[in-house]
Parts: structure tokens; C-alpha cells; sequence
């Protein structure tokens, strides 16, 4: 009776078209039991043989990877679904999506991970620069591209992250241009009967985030006191999930992001007349006593 054949022994034969085939068993598939099988192929069967024993040399070292025909763009959607949104904040989540969606799967998706070539991202990278993305965004396209195959490895699905061999767009440092005083006092005035100024004037006065300022709440202000607390955010991120619909989005209230992040924002008794007027609960209630009256910037 002949002997079965066992793991990490391989066979080659002549196939009928011609060329040969050589084929290794490693190993048996979790869910079903079966033997797994992987197959390379040559013209001559030399070619085959060469290929079978670098497999085996592999195996060997323990750095072989399975042949297999996922792509790029199969792999981020799994990336991001699987590994990213469980983890990150949904913001985090939306900046990464809008990326895959956008940017990498349109110029990498089609190619197979392991025919990905540092090339193909490069290539990738100077062509979204010179179609005028910002240096910043195409660093967070590599940031994106870089964790996706670093994972990759982890799982056996390629051998190097070749996005290490890409050289994304270096940072620019550019030249903010804030308002000036009197500027700042022209804007006041001019929406001083618009619904919004007071979260503009506390925004000016403050410095409080768009997020951090849209998410307060009253319990948050202690007028009497002249503090506010930073306790949440607000951010308008994209519905995901086969049941959204197109562009859909929805705000969601979260937890700051740091520790540092929550904080208590002094002295401002000066916004009190404002922000009392603008409180549903008291207005046309006595307002705030004349020495807490804004006195402007």
C-alpha cells in the first residue's frame, strides 16, 4: 500500500496544456477539514521544481505565504471594517473611509496584494499631487495605506509593507493669517442680532473647538461662577453599513478625546449678558448684574 503523502511534501506533474504543475499540502482548512492545496506553475519543469522548493524553503523558515488572489481594495474595505471601525473614534473612522473610498481603491484597488509594487504607490501618490491634493492629505493617504498592510503582515497576507518603500509628499508648514482685533470687532457687530453670536462671540473669547462649542449644554455653564465645562463633543460623520443611504449623515455626541481635552474654561463672566439672553429658560428674566455685562474685545 503506498504511503500518503504528508504536509510540506510536494508533487509535480505535466498538465495537458502543457505546462507542469507543482503543488504543495500545507496543512488542512479549519472549518472544513480538508487538505489545503497550493499550486505554482512553469513552462518548463524545472521552472515548477524551482518554485516548489522555494516554497518549501520558506515553509521551512516559516515566512511562507499562501498564494491567493485578494486585492488591494478587497483588503482595505476588510481593514477597515474588521480592525479600524471597532477601534478608533468615528471621525477617526470617516477620514479613513473617505480615503479608501476616494483615493486608494480608485488608483490601487484592481492590483492583487502581492503584485503591489512601491511603484504602483508612489505612482499613486504623485499623481494625486500634481491633480492638487494637499501634501497633509496624501501623508494621511500613506498613514492609511501603511497600517492597512502592516496588518496585512500580521496576517500572513504579504511578506513586506512596500508602502515603506514609497516616499509621500513632505509637510508644509503653512502661514496662518488670523483676524485682527478690529477686524474680530467689525464681524461681532456685524451678526450681533444674528441667532449664532453668541456661540461666535464665546468661540472668539475662548477658544474652544467647533465640536467642543456645539456640544454644550447649560449644565455645562456656570454662569454664577463665570466657568464652563468641557465635557463632550459634536461631529457630523457619514452613516456606514449596506442600509445607508447615499451621502447620509448623522451628528453624534462623544466623549472628549484626551484627558487634557476635558477641561473647565475659566473667566468668562464677561459673556454673561449673552449667554443669559440666549438661554431659553430665562430670557426676559432679570439679566446679569451690570459688572458682568460684555464689555467687548
Amino acid at each position: 500500500m503506498p504511503k500518503k503523502r504528508g504536509n510540506h511534501e510536494g508533487t509535480i506533474v505535466h498538465r495537458k496544456d502543457g505546462r507542469w504543475m507543482a503543488s504543495i499540502t500545507i496543512g488542512r482548512d479549519p472549518a472544513t477539514g480538508k487538505l489545503k492545496r497550493v499550486s505554482f506553475y512553469g513552462k518548463t519543469r524545472q521552472e515548477a521544481a524551482d518554485q516548489l522548493a522555494n516554497a518549501l524553503s520558506d515553509m521551512n523558515r516559516g515566512t511562507f505565504v499562501a498564494p491567493q488572489k485578494l486585492t488591494v481594495g478587497q483588503w482595505l474595505e476588510t481593514w477597515l471594517q474588521e480592525y479600524k471601525h471597532p477601534k478608533v473614534r468615528p471621525l477617526t473612522f470617516d477620514n479613513y473611509e473617505r480615503i479608501v473610498r476616494c483615493h486608494l481603491i480608485p488608483a490601487l484597488g484592481h492590483i492583487p496584494m502581492k503584485e503591489l509594487r512601491p511603484e504602483h504607490v508612489q505612482r499613486a501618490y504623485n499623481e494625486r499631487r500634481q491633480a492638487g491634493m494637499s501634501a497633509g492629505s496624501i501623508r494621511v493617504m500613506h498613514a492609511v495605506l501603511h497600517g492597512a498592510f502592516r496588518q496585512a503582515i500580521k496576517n500572513q497576507l504579504v511578506l513586506q509593507n512596500v508602502t515603506e518603500a514609497a516616499v509621500p509628499p513632505s509637510a508644509r508648514t503653512r502661514t496662518m493669517h488670523p483676524l485682527s482685533l478690529q477686524e474680530v470687532r467689525d464681524l461681532l457687530s456685524a451678526i450681533a442680532e444674528y441667532r449664532l453670536f453668541p456661540a461666535t462671540l464665546l468661540g472668539f473669547g475662548t477658544g474652544l473647538r467647533r465640536g467642543e462649542l456645539l456640544a454644550l449644554r447649560w449644565q455645562d455653564v456656570d454662569l454664577a461662577r463665570g466657568l464652563i465645562q468641557i465635557r463632550q463633543t459634536l461631529a457630523r460623520v457619514r452613516v456606514h453599513g449596506r442600509n445607508s443611504a447615499g451621502k447620509q449623515t448623522q451628528l453624534i455626541f462623544q466623549e472628549p478625546k484626551t484627558e487634557q481635552s476635558r477641561r473647565t474654561i475659566p473667566k468668562v463672566g464677561r459673556y454673561y449678558n449673552k449667554l443669559w439672553a440666549h438661554n431659553p429658560k430665562v430670557a426676559g428674566s432679570n439679566p446679569a448684574p451690570a459688572t458682568n455685562k460684555y464689555k467687548g474685545f
